[in-house]
């Protein structure tokens, strides 16, 4: 009996009884706040997540929200010395399966059940965990793939001038890393897809003249060739690929198909119209999404080249068929116009049907009149006839102002077909209300993508106010839709 009682003596000593019901859980909470880094200390033992949270957040004068996750009955145990806030709440909420957003000194709980987020959501919390990992580990030898995993989050989520930097990033940072070839080749794409061709064509030869690299020499070379067009020296390209046949022999497949596919352009722009043809035929069967697309512009452009305005016109229809504005409208309009040259009234009334459906209709105006006189019929003159262009545009202005693009579409779109012979600032003031048009009619992308195509037009550093005047319109589109992110690229002409 005396054992049993010392035993129970030396239990209750080893194991304290448990705290007293009513009784406040000890929670002590330490902060201190050193070139703006937050660190704290944090010791408690099965004390409530909501209560830990509150003391937290009234240590270091900042708010909590979502207390509700953290009020379920929760407790939480932890000895954290002098930890970065972040990580301090890394670690507690993490233990009980949640985790947290800071912003602008508020603490969020947010619950990492991901079952139930939509796609941009989870692009959001990889966005972040990339960040975290490489901010906190950029040593580690899994740091320059998770730089390169960081872009592809971004280009993922519309973000092409944060993409472009995570790779420009890992290329400087890392320039040994195996990731590196890859950071270049997706650099050149997205580049090229910005109509930056001259900086894409850098990104390619670097890339083509990479030790290690030979996985992406072919891809390279070839998409070095299709810039080198895209700049103005299809013989230039021609050559790079007649090089390429030697060094990467290629008879068949995927890369043999988009090699003829860059071989054609640069025929056509040395005017070798049916050898752009032939080249076609071997490519156009193997091709598929946006190179598929590109080849009916080529075969477009080929068979206009080598005088056969029919065929070419309906080939720019069906191209147009794929694709959306501002290259929609350009294409209806050479199809309409080689329909006219090649005598097809009929045929030239049908593409300025189809303009009708896209919302192009008045864009496509003078050929419509055009085929109806040569066929006889006669046209009533438009309310716009007589009011000079300035006045048409001054007037769109003011209607998108006062919030109706309608009536703002309705005055500029039939200015469109005349641009060029417009001086210049009514040139940069009509594409920037036909943007804000197609924003209203078609959506923000196809707004950004006119914009984007126009800004082509004004390289130099003569150029520069034309320029600003249409990346400050892109940002304010951007900004008007909340995605803040896209809109500072807007402002570095990114968008």
């Amino acid at each position: 009996m005396k054992a049993a009682a010392v035993l129970l003596l030396a239990l209750a000593t080893a194991f304290p009884a448990p705290p007293q019901l009513g009784t406040a859980p000890d929670i002590r909470v330490e902060a201190t706040i050193d070139q703006d880094e937050i660190r704290c200390s944090i010791r408690c033992e099965s004390a409530p997540l909501d209560r830990l949270l509150e003391k937290l957040a009234a240590e270091i004068g900042y708010d909590v929200e979502g207390l509700d996750l953290a009020r379920r009955p929760t407790l939480v145990t932890a000895e954290l010395v002098d930890r970065p806030l972040d990580r301090a709440l890394e670690y507690v909420l993490g233990s009980v399966g949640m985790t947290y957003q800071l912003r602008r000194g508020t603490i969020t709980v947010v619950s990492h059940d991901t079952s139930e987020l939509d796609a941009h959501a989870l692009l959001d919390l990889a966005s972040a965990s990339y960040v975290k990992a490489v901010t906190r580990h950029p040593n580690h030898p899994l740091a320059p793939g998770a730089r390169l995993d960081q872009g592809k989050v971004a280009e993922l989520r519309g973000f092409p001038g944060a993409a472009l930097d995570h790779y420009q990033s890992l290329i400087e940072a890392y320039p040994n890393s195996p990731s590196v070839p890859e950071a270049y080749m997706r650099s050149g794409v997205l580049l090229s897809s910005l109509g930056r061709w001259a900086d894409a064509a850098g990104q390619y030869r670097t890339l083509a003249n990479l030790e290690l690299a030979e996985e992406f020499t072919e891809r390279a070379r070839r998409e070095l060739a299709r810039c080198t067009v895209e700049l103005g020296d299809p013989q230039g390209a021609y050559y790079i690929l007649v090089s390429l046949d030697k060094t990467h022999p290629v008879h068949r497949g995927p890369d043999r198909d988009k090699r003829e596919l860059v071989r054609a352009l640069a025929l056509v722009g040395l005017e070798r119209h049916l050898e752009a043809l032939r080249a076609l035929e071997v490519a156009e069967p193997g091709l598929t999404g946006a190179d598929r697309t590109e080849a009916l512009r080529v075969r477009a452009l080929a068979l206009q080249g080598a005088g056969h305005p029919g065929d070419a016109g309906r080939a720019w229809l069906l191209y147009a068929s794929e694709i959306g504005d501002p290259q929609r409208g350009n294409a209806l309009e050479h199809a309409a116009k080689l329909a006219l040259e090649a005598g097809d009234e009929v045929g030239a009334l049908f593409v300025c049907r189809q303009a009708e459906g896209y919302g192009l209709g008045a864009r496509m105006m003078r050929y419509r009149d055009e085929a109806y006189e040569r066929l006889g019929f006669a046209t009533e003159p438009t309310p716009e006839e007589g009011v000079s262009a300035r006045e048409r545009i001054a007037q769109a202005e003011t209607a998108l102002e006062e919030g109706d693009a309608g009536d703002a579409t309705r005055l500029v779109e039939g200015l469109l077909p005349g641009a060029g012979a417009l001086d210049e600032e009514l040139r940069l003031r009509l594409a920037i209300a036909w943007a804000k048009c197609l924003r209203d009619r078609d959506g923000l992308e196809a707004a950004l993508g006119h914009l984007r195509e126009v800004r082509t037009r004004y390289a130099g550093d003569d150029r520069l106010e034309a320029r600003a005047s249409l990346d400050v319109t892109a940002a304010d589109m951007l900004e008007d839709e909340e995605l803040y992110d896209r809109a500072a690229d807007a402002y570095r002409g990114v968008y």
